[in-house]
């Protein structure tokens, strides 16, 4: 509810857009698995294959497309609930995913007409977003007052079902955009004609996978220790290590460096939730300024 405890205007077109989002989404991805269109790993020329780079996961990693969807529509049920029409954690984080839904639109549609540059720009833009959403619904949990505003910052319990409905499906969508951006781009710029020396490539991926475990701690301080979001990334870099150790374009160096980040990016959830839910028991937490 706003202040006054009144449903706003804004509270009466949020599902309503948010449901038309998830439809576009929805024939987008008919088009992207085949079914209307051509699958993702046979658009650009092929550059979303598993062995089209070295950061590339092997294909059953993609199934976890299926939990997250299957998440995502979860939760637009959970917002049609006469219930939810004015939860401020519904409210607060509505029109953020619409306008994700929105961008994996685009990135579905640009794979179609074979814009691999404009697919790399959107996968970043849709993890801006998604990061964005989660930071969104992280300060709406704990009850972060706005700048200028001087009140005690108290966490809100966290039902089981939110968790569930809301926080595991942002969570995964996230943690999966961020892993699979790396490839998105590595292939954007070998499209372009950066190819170095088998070595130096290697030593690239390593770098990235490492720059992906940062990127990881960071998110996670932002959004205040999300165990989905470390579970999406180190499953992406698990089926990384797979395909590098097994498949056609393989590397001992980066499969056996993407094992490690996996396990590291893996306990970057649960730790950084633990040092959130610390920070808000401190009696002394610091107001707002």
């Amino acid at each position: 509810m706003d202040a006054s405890g009144l449903i706003t205007q804004l509270d009466r077109w949020r599902r309503p857009a948010l449901s038309f989002t998830a439809l576009l989404a929805l024939l987008a991805t008919l088009d992207g698995t085949g079914v209307t269109g051509t699958p993702v790993a046979d658009t650009v020329d092929g550059w979303f294959r598993p062995g089209a780079t070295l950061l590339s996961p092997a294909s059953p990693a993609f199934s976890i497309w299926i939990v997250i969807q299957l998440g995502l529509v979860a939760h637009l049920m959970w917002q049609w609930l006469p219930a939810n029409e004015s939860d401020p954690q519904l409210r607060a984080t509505g029109w953020w995913l619409a306008g994700s839904l929105l961008i994996y639109t685009a990135w579905l549609e640009a794979s179609q007409r074979l814009a691999l540059d404009a697919t790399a720009v959107l996968i970043v833009a849709l993890a801006l977003v998604l990061g964005r959403t989660l930071t969104v619904l992280d300060r709406t949990q704990r009850r972060a007052p706005a700048p200028g505003r001087h009140e005690e910052k108290r966490s809100l319990p966290r039902r089981p079902l939110e968790i569930l409905l809301t926080d595991a499906p942002f969570g995964l969508f996230l943690g999966w955009v961020c892993l699979a951006s790396a490839p998105n781009v590595t292939a954007s710029l070998m499209n372009h004609g950066l190819e170095p020396g088998r070595r130096l490539s290697e030593g690239i991926a390593i770098g990235i996978l490492a720059f992906v475990l940062g990127l990881a701690i960071v998110v996670q301080g932002m959004i205040g220790g999300r165990t989905s979001v470390s579970l999406a990334m180190a499953w992406g870099l698990t089926w990384v290590a797979v395909e590098r150790l097994t498949g056609d374009n393989r590397s001992l160096l980066v499969g056996l460096s993407a094992v490690a980040l996996a396990f590291l990016v893996g306990v970057t959830g649960p730790i950084s939730g633990r040092r959130a839910a610390a920070r808000d028991r401190r009696p002394d937490q610091e107001t707002w300024a």
